[in-house]
């Protein structure tokens, strides 16, 4: 069949939030049919923090994860209960509340290399690094991944520094050069860089800060067990006044005058580390609204996440992840549209005709975080980047039709715009003959 409508396209989170959204919506007309607590039945059929690793019936393991306590965290900064037991006295009053809860798992960090095979992607799914300590002490991280907005640069320099004992500022992070850095065969799609990039980085500056206490213990006459490296200086443990700077170890291993026989001149680790699987972040959104069924307007009242990226990194940046995501997925939820005329043409061609959210319209974005470190990893880290945006369609369409419930309505697409959430309306209230 031919079309001349666009075909789909990658998106953030690509498919998740669709697959999400058909999940989420079944667990809640359940949760109404069997007059259970939506949040309730959730809980009921939650893998358990003691079952991980868990193999799923579709072959997946799902690596590591505390989704109850996840949710409860959500629950209880929106203060869930609080809005269940006022919901009845508002609808006696006209007021049309609802709240919405989306859980969802998503798959991130994402390889190996067998498993692109496996699904007919000519890629690769490892990530090789190199890092290196010139003769000023001063460290260089050289990766093929490309930063497009995540803030990779500064969250590698961090694992980088603290894995080295070196100050922030003296890491440099060299990224997408064709000519000086590794070979990067799948860069950041699917939530990885952090998880496998980040992974890499770390082995690679493990191994560096090794040789950096060996070289140091050499030259203070020590064990290199007795050796610790922070803020840029070698110390001897209980003695802090036999030291080593940083620079002075690196100056000694750039020259090779006097280094143990086992090590080769210079400073300098490189990795490649490819994932055994998938690592698998999950998250809990809640959404409370209010809707006028007379004039579809909807508005927020409450938004509310609960985030687990394993072990994070950099917290203002996760932050600033979810909550772009969560303004993404809001604009799915109840503005954005494709339109077509009847003759097929597309309408919505420009910004002034496709609506997406402004500031003005995204509302105050609560966050939590839980920590459940995925064993796949050195580090723990999972993915981050596309979680925000897939949990709030489904988030704001349970919570419109629990808004809407006392008039029976049933909520199976988005956008809710104001027209939808009317036109749901006009046709519930018919069938009740209202």
């Amino acid at each position: 069949m031919a079309t001349n409508k666009v075909p789909s396209a990658g998106y953030r989170g690509f498919g998740t939030p669709q697959g999400v959204f058909v999940l989420e919506r079944a667990v809640d007309r359940l949760a109404r049919k069997l007059e259970l607590d939506p949040a309730e039945l959730r809980r009921r059929n939650f893998i358990g923090s003691d079952e991980f690793p868990f193999a799923a019936a579709s072959s997946v393991e799902y690596d590591s994860g505390d989704y109850a306590a996840n949710l409860d965290q959500a629950l209880e900064l929106a203060e869930y209960e609080g809005w269940r037991e006022r919901q009845d006295s508002l609808w006696r009053e006209g007021r049309y509340v609802g709240i919405g809860i989306c859980s969802y798992v998503e798959p991130t960090g994402v390889a190996p290399s067998a498993m692109f095979a496996d699904v007919g992607m000519r890629i690769g799914g490892y990530e090789a690094v190199s890092v290196s300590i010139d003769a000023q002490g001063r460290a260089t991280v050289r990766t093929g991944m490309v930063s497009t907005g995540q803030g990779h640069r500064t969250s590698l320099a961090q694992i980088c520094a603290d894995t080295l004992g070196v100050p922030f500022d003296d890491v440099h992070v060299l990224q997408g050069d064709t000519h000086l850095t590794p070979y990067a065969p799948a860069g950041s799609i699917g939530s990885r860089g952090i998880a496998v990039g980040g992974a890499a980085i770390l082995r690679a500056s493990a191994r560096l800060r090794q040789k950096v206490v060996e070289i140091a213990a050499h030259m203070l006459e020590a064990h290199h067990e007795d050796v610790e490296i922070a803020g840029g200086e070698a110390v001897i443990r209980g003695s802090p006044e036999r030291s080593v700077s940083l620079r002075d170890v690196a100056h000694a291993a750039h020259l090779a005058h006097d280094i143990p026989d086992e090590h080769v001149p210079g400073l300098t680790e490189n990795e490649t580390f490819d994932p055994a699987a998938i690592t698998f972040a999950h998250a809990s959104h809640v959404a409370v609204v209010e809707v006028d069924p007379d004039t579809g307007d909807l508005t927020f009242h409450t938004y509310v996440v609960s985030h687990d990226c394993g072990t994070t990194i950099n917290p203002m940046i996760v932050d600033g992840q979810v909550v772009g995501g969560v303004a993404q997925g809001i604009g799915g939820a109840i503005y954005e549209e494709l339109v077509y005329s009847e003759e097929g043409a597309l309408a919505t061609t420009t910004f002034m005709d496709y609506l997406i959210p402004t500031a003005a319209e995204v509302p105050q974005v609560e966050l939590g975080h839980t920590e459940s470190p995925s064993p796949h990893v050195p580090g723990g880290m999972k993915g981050a980047g596309e979680g925000g945006a897939i949990a709030p369609p489904a988030a704001v369409a349970n919570a419109v039709e629990d808004a809407l419930s006392p008039l029976g309505v049933e909520v199976t697409e988005t956008p809710l715009t104001p027209a939808a959430i009317w036109q749901l309306s006009r046709r519930a209230r018919a069938a009740w003959g209202v």
